[in-house]
């Protein structure tokens, strides 16, 4: 799954703190140690405890996250969770309606395959199509997640908050980015797959009924 596999590695978080100055701020080792620790808590597996120096040595005081950003990351873990659950669900149910259309449908074994994955990938191509049309307007489309996932309203910050010192807005535009397009290919290698298939099966023999086959 894309998501999960953007979501836990460092190497780019690495690259989007890079690109969007947080290393200009904060110190760097420090940011890759709170970052192992908020992947650990959104697997349930540790807290956000510790704290973050500044990058300038000169800044004696230190970042920490506040109860309110942790409340936050805290709807954020169960949001990802409920993600995870609907993904796995999800593919569970694909492989049961896809044995099932092989095995009690009887016919062409390859075109049925062919035309599973055909569907399956262009109904993702079209979501993450629109997700990034959507993008253009990446300020307007955040704002609204926010409001309709966590309309609890616990997700404005100010500017020296640690969440946003360390995820700023081109982090999140950047990582979208790339989800859209690692799920796109994703998408684009089933269809291809599903491409293939059904050209292998139209060129399957037919089998017919008949007194022939019968004998």
């Amino acid at each position: 799954m894309p998501l999960g596999w953007n979501l836990f590695n460092y190497g780019f978080y690495n690259k989007l703190y890079t690109d969007n100055d947080v290393y200009e701020s904060l110190n760097e080792q420090d940011v890759m140690e709170m970052t192992y620790k908020v992947f650990d808590f959104f697997k349930y597996r540790g807290n956000l405890n510790g704290q973050v120096r500044y990058a300038d040595p000169a800044r004696s005081s230190v970042a920490f996250f506040t109860d309110n950003e942790i409340s936050h990351m805290e709807d954020v873990r169960k949001l990802l969770r409920n993600i995870f659950l609907f993904f796995s669900a999800s593919l569970i149910m694909f492989l049961i309606l896809f044995f099932i259309t092989l095995f009690l449908h009887r016919g062409n074994t390859f075109k049925k395959m062919g035309f599973i994955c055909l569907w399956a990938s262009l109904s993702v191509l079209f979501i993450f199509l629109l997700l990034f049309i959507l993008s253009t307007n990446f300020s307007s489309l955040f704002d609204r997640f926010h409001v309709i996932f966590f309309p609890q309203g616990n997700y404005i910050f100010p500017a020296e908050s640690l969440l946003l010192k360390m995820f700023p807005f081109g982090f999140f535009y950047d990582f979208f980015i790339r989800l859209i397009i690692s799920s796109g290919a994703l998408a684009a290698a089933i269809l291809l797959i599903g491409v293939i298939l059904t050209l292998i099966g139209t060129r399957e023999p037919v089998q017919k009924l008949g007194p022939e086959s019968a004998d």
